[in-house]
């Protein structure tokens, strides 16, 4: 049975980068969130440790690395704009990501919708 998806472009809120993801509900395992854009990290350690980032085997693009099941399409917007928000100030300054997305967990949720665009399905 083939499971549902939804592409989506997300603009940070400063306009710095765009991230191309696709949100793939996998049922009961919850969703996966994919990174189509080929991120720029200028320099910037960018391996999937340092980033945030994993990749299975036979998988096209890597996806966002999240501890727990992400349960809902809301959530999952909420951890890809948290994700994107982290990675644009991971590649312009000295912070680490984890760092980052402490200072940031809390300002980017679900309801931020207007920085995602291009609805495709």
């Amino acid at each position: 049975m083939e499971r549902d998806y939804i592409r989506l472009d997300y603009w940070t809120s400063d306009r710095s980068l765009v991230v191309d993801f696709v949100f793939w509900d996998r049922g009961a395992r919850g969703w996966r969130i994919y990174i189509i854009s080929q991120i720029d990290y200028q320099g910037r350690n960018c391996s999937s440790h340092a980033a945030h980032w994993l990749h299975d085997n036979g998988d096209s693009y890597p996806y966002i690395c999240w501890a727990g099941n992400i349960e809902t399409l809301e959530q999952a917007k909420s951890v890809a704009s948290l994700w994107a928000e982290c990675t644009a100030r991971y590649i312009r300054s000295r912070q680490s990501f984890d760092d980052i997305a402490d200072q940031l967990k809390d300002q980017f949720g679900w309801e931020d919708d207007y920085y995602y665009t291009d609805l495709r399905r």
